[in-house]
């Protein structure tokens, strides 16, 4: 077949009809057959297409090929076809001809994604025709308009892409954008005859780069009540790119408290705690503990602490240890058992890792010593712990700054002969402190890293490297700074003595800070509407129904509509809070007289400290109290016949004794005066007869406009009795008055530094050696006895659990049998509240508050520690000599607790 290819699709000649005589030589009819000889091929490139068509008349026939390669030749021939099958084809003319190339039809799937705050991502693949040439670029062209014609009739933006070989699809990302703007795109492709005709457009047609909305800037939390927080925050400064719809508030419980429904504790839950909590667990098979119990603490043991123990029995007790410093207990009853938890007010650890302490141990055999305690026992017979299966325990519950970061930063000279000096400053992002020197104080560096407006509220705590007197570390741990915070970095102009090329001054992560869950038995959340915020520029919100006593950590985050979910979180400020409530008064205040322009006034804490751990400072008002401003009440009871019996005066509570019918005006302020929370009175006897009493009171001491006292008659017979208290003249409150002309003066009582003194003494003037101090867990470097006070002062503050020290030396005062010696007073300027004892050690046994021999030189050499005045606020005042003795005086005391005044 010349012409005609049937066998390549599949047609074979049939035998329609057999009418041929054919005989074999055996006189058989022979069959007759078509086979396959050879199968034809089809040329490269084949195709076919049956055209019908019904106008018979039409003389001139045309069809378009479609879908050929532009610039490939191709030959085509034409077979008209009857019910008999294709006639013979007759070739083209010309016999061959190849399709123009032409310009490239648009780029297909064409999508536009937000990629970020500044930008948009294009993604597009190849056209379905290339015109018949490779495609060699694309552009791609962006615009605040839909015309296009933003720049004098030219988008605002346009880029040429090259693609690679790989390209499918292609992508490019739009940056330099405006946040929030929207912005349309087109894709052209392109080959060597141009740019296609029309733009591809992706969808969306445009967009507007944006990216979830950045948290507010600050979080800063504050007590409303003992079961409520204050929340306030701004509104994100960067929206993202979207107008943000909502804030979403969450909170968890943190501490001690949180941890208490399960017995395995969240490690999450137990972060950013100030102190440092442990608990002393008691339990017995059945409802039959008793006995006592020892515990000890760095060395040093209480005496027997019974089992049924108070919480502030148990306080007392480890207070008396040298080693305890204060703290606050609280205990818990259950089935069998009891709890109570010790909170560590101002013991943080020591330099080896900030925030651990030892635990306190247990004795239940009095002859142990504090070498031998354990931290859980278990009764048997002979020791001092009774009851079924009885047995003690101690836990840490919390450790101090668990979860805050922490870095040490320190600086050395390769030779420790070799000394330090000149400056170094430290950076983190943008910001930079100043030059500090060499041996800068932990105040002074606290001080300068709180100024970078970054990093927030720090502690930082200073060494000397015992192995190099000229060495020191610096820890920071980052209180405000959350998660795992960049390390800080250095810039030093140090040099070194001993001519090396340069000190070592590096800094390292001691502890990675860490962020917590926000879910569990206590976590909570709360999405507000942004639209009801509109305009302000502080967002307040009360968090409500909150654990009495717990502490809470806060965050919020905000939503713009951008993806499904809000994006990253502000954390608050401080990282954890309890809520508080006013504390109570003062109470049973009492002021004496020390000269005649002197007071001093006295007072007993308040009852309650709204939830929190103490009291932080007390107001002190004092003011003349002229007679004019007291109150004056009458008191009148009446019968119908002669009176007689007794009866009673009530005040705010409280109740008199049975007072006669007919007392004098003495036996009625002696009655009354012996109230509680009753001041001094006057009394005077405005009536008396048979069958009725009046008394004029005046309340010389209780300020302000009182409630009536009221009466109770039930003593007073059955005559028709009558008795009423009227009010003859209001008290008025000096205090809240605006009279300029009477003495008034507020005095603020706050924080008193703890003051030690270490007392060396000796039977002849000859003392000389050396020793060392010991502080909450850390040694310092050897001190001379004949230092003086700076040496004495740096060598103290090299303590890394020392903060600041004022160190002056007095001469020896005899109050024991040594005659000779001195005292080095030691004044802690920036702890708070009272602290452990310094010890001292000379090598002759354990530290403890005295030592003697070992390294000391001399006739009977002894060094002691006694606490001179106990750190802590105090609760008496004396007044400046600026009074007058002929008048008199009246004070009111409120206290503060840290967040909230009581009245």
């Amino acid at each position: 077949f010349l012409s005609e290819y049937p066998s390549s699709s599949g047609s074979m000649i049939t035998i329609i009809q057999d009418k041929s005589k054919l005989i074999d030589d055996i006189g058989e009819t022979p069959s007759l057959r078509v086979d396959l000889v050879t199968r034809g091929e089809l040329p490269t490139g084949y195709n076919s297409i049956v055209v019908p068509f019904e106008e018979h008349s039409k003389v001139h026939y045309e069809y378009i090929l479609t879908e050929l390669t532009a610039g490939q030749p191709y030959k085509v021939q034409v077979s008209a076809s009857n019910d008999l099958g294709f006639g013979r084809p007759h070739a083209s003319h010309p016999s061959e001809l190849a399709p123009p190339v032409q310009k490239p039809s648009v780029p297909t799937s064409i999508i536009l994604q937000v990629a970020s705050r500044n930008s948009l991502e294009v993604f597009f693949s190849k056209p379905e025709s290339n015109g018949g040439d490779a495609i060699s670029l694309y552009r791609i062209d962006w615009d605040t308009n839909q015309e296009f014609d933003s720049a004098d009739g030219v988008p605002i933006g346009s880029y040429t892409y090259i693609p690679s070989n790989h390209c499918e699809p292609c992508s490019h990302q739009i940056s330099a954008l405006v946040q929030g703007q929207n912005y349309f795109v087109r894709v052209y492709s392109y080959n060597s005859r141009g740019y296609s005709f029309e733009p591809g457009i992706p969808t969306p047609s445009f967009l507007s780069p944006k990216t979830a909305a950045d948290p507010p800037e600050s979080l800063t939390i504050s007590p409303h009540s003992d079961t409520a927080i204050d929340i306030q925050f701004p509104p994100s400064s960067n929206d993202g790119g979207a107008p943000v719809k909502s804030y979403k508030v969450e909170w968890n419980g943190m501490g001690y408290i949180a941890g208490l429904p399960s017995p395995n504790r969240d490690y999450l839950s137990a972060l950013y705690s100030p102190y440092n909590v442990q608990s002393i667990l008691v339990t017995a098979d059945d409802d039959n503990v008793s006995g006592v119990f020892r515990l000890a603490f760095r060395g040093h043991s209480t005496d027997d602490i019974s089992v049924r123990a108070t919480a502030d029995d148990l306080r007392n007790a480890l207070e008396m240890l040298p080693t305890v410093g204060s703290i606050t207990v609280s205990k818990e009853s259950f089935s069998n058992g009891f709890v109570w938890a010790v909170t560590f007010l101002t013991d943080y650890g020591n330099e080896s890792s900030f925030g651990p302490i030892p635990s306190l141990s247990i004795s239940i055999n009095p002859t142990d010593m504090p070498d031998l305690f354990a931290t859980e026992v278990t009764s048997v017979a002979g020791t001092s712990l009774l009851g079924t299966g009885a047995r003690i325990a101690v836990n840490n519950e919390l450790v101090a700054f668990k979860g805050y970061e922490q870095q040490k930063l320190t600086t050395q000279c390769k030779s420790t002969n070799g000394l330090l000096s000149g400056y170094f400053s430290l950076s983190i992002g943008n910001t930079r402190t100043k030059e500090l020197p060499h041996d800068v104080s932990a105040m002074d560096l606290k001080r300068e890293l709180e100024n970078m407006r970054s990093i927030g509220e720090v502690k930082v705590l200073r060494r000397i490297k015992q192995s190099n007197q000229n060495a020191f570390e610096w820890t920071i741990i980052f209180l405000e700074k959350l998660g795992n915070v960049p390390m800080l970095s250095v810039h030093d102009h140090l040099a070194c003595s001993d001519g090396s090329v340069g000190p070592f001054m590096y800094t390292v992560e001691n502890a990675q800070g860490v962020l917590p869950r926000m879910d569990g038995p206590f976590a909570g959340e709360v999405e507000l509407n942004a639209l009801h915020y509109v305009g302000r520029n502080v967002i307040s919100h009360t968090i409500r129904n909150l654990t009495r006593g717990m502490r809470y950590h806060f965050r919020v985050s905000a939503w713009n509509g951008y993806g499904e979910s809000y994006g990253q979180s502000r954390h608050s400020t401080p990282a954890t809070i309890i809520p508080v409530d006013k504390p109570g008064p003062p109470t049973s205040i009492h002021m004496t007289s020390v000269d005649n322009k002197t007071l001093k006034i006295s007072w007993s804490a308040a009852l309650s400290n709204g939830g929190f751990q103490g009291i932080s400072k007390y107001s002190v008002e004092l003011a003349e109290n002229p007679s004019a401003y007291n109150e004056v009440q009458q008191i009148t009871i009446s019968a119908s016949d002669s009176l007689s019996g007794k009866f009673k005066l009530g005040f705010d509570g409280s109740w008199t004794r049975l007072i006669p019918a007919n007392a004098d005006a003495s036996q009625i302020s002696s009655a009354i005066t012996a109230m509680p929370n009753m001041g001094g009175i006057s009394a005077n006897t405005n009536q008396s007869g048979l069958n009725s009493s009046s008394w004029m009171i005046t309340f010389e001491k209780n300020i302000g406009d009182l409630p009536l006292l009221t009466i109770d008659t039930a003593w007073l017979g059955e005559n028709h009795i009558s008795a009423e208290v009227v009010e003859i003249a209001p008290g008025r409150d000096i205090f809240s008055g605006d009279d300029h002309s009477t003495f008034k003066r507020t005095f603020t009582v706050e924080h008193t530094p703890e003051i030690q003194e270490i007392i060396l003494e000796s039977s002849a003037n000859d003392m000389g050696g050396y020793f060392f101090i010991h502080f909450m867990g850390e040694r310092s470097s050897n001190i001379h006895v004949d230092s003086d006070a700076t040496t004495i002062q740096r060598v103290l503050e090299g303590v890394s659990t020392i903060d600041e020290v004022t160190v002056s030396i007095i001469p020896h005062t005899q109050d024991s049998i040594s005659l000779y010696g001195q005292r080095w007073v030691v004044t802690f300027k920036s702890h708070r509240g009272d602290l452990p004892s310094l010890l001292v050690d000379s090598g002759s046994g354990p530290a403890s508050t005295i030592t003697t021999g070992g390294t000391l030189l001399g006739s009977s050499p002894l060094i002691r520690v006694e606490t001179k005045e106990d750190g802590g606020i105090r609760t008496n005042f004396v007044t400046p000599s600026i009074l007058n003795e002929n008048k008199t005086y009246t004070t009111r005391i409120s206290s503060l607790n840290g967040y909230s005044w009581s009245t």
